[in-house]
C-alpha cells in the first residue's frame, strides 16, 4: 500500500511524535510518505524519521496565503499517487479540495476541536473513545476508533523506587487553561507549606504561552526553589529520564487522549491525571493508575501524599508489572500502524 501522511508543521508535541512512529512503523511494510507543509520543523524530531520514508517539506511560512506552495502540494499528491492520504490537522483539507484520487482521511487528535470541515473526508479515525464521542456528538459522524501507540521499547524503565528526594514530572506543552499546570503547582504548594514537605521537587518538561505566568505563580506561592522549567526535551531525553522520576502528573481540564501517561506507565511510574474522559480511559478509571478531580489543587495534593505513602510501603511496585504489560498490549505502535492499514478501507 502507498500512504502520503500530511502535517503543517512538525514541532514538538504529542501528535508529532506519534506520526513519525507511525510513519517510521508503516514504512517497514509500505511506501510511506510525509508531507511537512511549513517550514516549521523540530530538527530533534526530523532526525527521527527513518530515511525509508520519503519526506517532502513544501517550505511553506507558517499562515502564508502563496498559492504557489498549496500548488505544490496538490502536484505532489499527484505524482505520489497514493492509495491513502492520511491528513492529521482538520483544516489540511482545504488546500486539497479538488484532489480526489485517493482516499483522504483525517486522524482527529484531541476534543473541543473544530469539527466543520470533518464531513469533507472519506474516513475519520479517532484516538480514544472520548474523542470519537465527541465528534459523535457534535457532529452526528462515525469515527473509527484506533489508539495512538508508542514504541514503548525505546523508554527506560524504573527499577529503583528508593529515593531520598521525590521527584514529580509534569509533560505537556505549558498553557494553563488546557494543560492545568496551576493546578499541579498549587497542589505542590499545599504539600510544602501545609505538610512540610521539603525533599520533594517538581520539573516541568515543555514550553509555550503559559511559561512567565507560572514562573510567577511558582514565585508568589514561594515554592520557586523547588520548581524547574526545563523547557522543551528531545523525545531520547525524556524517554532516558522518566525513569528518574517517581511520578508523573497529568492535571489537564480537558484532554482527549494523554500520551505522556502511557509513556510514565512504561517507564514503571505511577501516573496520577485529572478525573477527565480522555486520562481517565488511559488508565481505566483507576485500575493502572491514580486519578483527583479536576481543577481540584487540595485533592490533587492529597494524592500525591497518598501515593508517595504508596511508595514508601512497596504497594505500587506489585502494581507496576501489570501496568506495563497493559500499555505494551494496548499502546504499541506496531498495534496502531497494522490497525491503520486493516481499517484504512473498512
Amino acid at each position: 500500500m502507498k500512504i502520503a501522511h500530511m502535517i503543517w508543521s512538525l514541532g514538538f508535541g504529542g501528535i508529532e511524535a506519534m506520526i513519525i512512529d507511525l510513519v517510521n512503523e508503516q514504512v517497514k511494510e509500505h511506501e510511506v510518505h510525509l508531507i511537512i507543509i511549513n517550514k516549521k520543523i523540530n530538527p530533534n524530531e526530523f532526525k527521527r524519521i527513518n530515511n525509508k520514508v520519503n519526506t517532502h517539506m513544501v517550505g511553506r511560512k507558517v499562515g502564508s496565503p502563496n498559492p504557489l506552495k498549496l500548488i505544490k502540494v496538490n502536484s505532489l499528491l499527484y505524482k505520489i499517487n497514493a492509495d491513502v492520504v492520511h491528513c492529521h490537522i482538520e483544516n489540511l483539507i482545504n488546500i486539497i479540495p479538488f484532489y480526489k484520487k485517493s482516499l483522504i482521511c483525517l486522524t482527529v487528535h484531541d476534543v473541543r476541536k473544530q469539527r466543520k470541515h470533518l464531513r469533507k473526508y472519506d474516513k475519520l479515525f479517532a484516538i480514544s473513545q472520548t474523542v470519537k464521542n465527541d465528534i459523535s456528538e457534535r457532529t452526528g459522524l462515525t469515527a473509527t476508533l484506533i489508539y495512538n501507540g508508542i514504541n514503548l521499547r525505546l523508554i527506560k524503565r524504573k527499577n529503583d523506587y528508593c529515593y531520598t528526594k521525590y521527584k514529580i514530572l509534569q509533560i505537556s506543552r505549558l498553557d494553563h487553561e488546557k494543560k492545568g499546570q496551576d493546578v499541579l503547582l498549587r497542589a505542590f504548594s499545599y504539600l510544602i507549606h501545609d505538610k512540610h514537605l521539603s525533599d520533594i521537587l517538581l520539573d516541568f518538561i515543555g514550553g509555550g504561552k503559559s511559561l512567565p505566568y507560572l514562573i510567577n505563580l511558582a514565585s508568589e506561592l514561594k515554592i520557586e526553589e523547588h520548581v524547574r522549567f526545563l523547557g522543551f526535551k528531545s523525545r531520547d531525553y525524556i524517554f532516558n529520564h522518566l525513569k528518574d522520576y517517581n511520578l508523573l502528573v497529568q492535571p489537564s481540564n480537558y484532554e482527549g487522549f494523554g500520551i505522556t501517561v502511557i509513556e510514565g506507565i512504561a517507564a514503571g511510574l505511577p501516573v496520577l491525571v485529572s478525573d477527565i474522559e480522555g486520562p481517565m480511559e488511559i488508565i481505566q478509571k483507576g485500575t493502572y493508575g491514580y486519578h483527583f478531580m479536576v481543577n481540584d489543587a487540595s485533592n490533587c495534593a492529597d494524592m500525591i501524599y497518598q501515593i508517595m505513602k504508596n511508595t514508601k510501603s512497596g504497594k505500587f511496585k506489585r502494581d507496576e508489572k501489570q501496568n506495563y504489560h497493559y500499555v505494551i498490549k494496548t499502546f504499541d505502535i506496531k498495534n496502531t500502524a497494522k490497525s491503520y492499514i486493516e481499517k484504512y478501507f473498512k
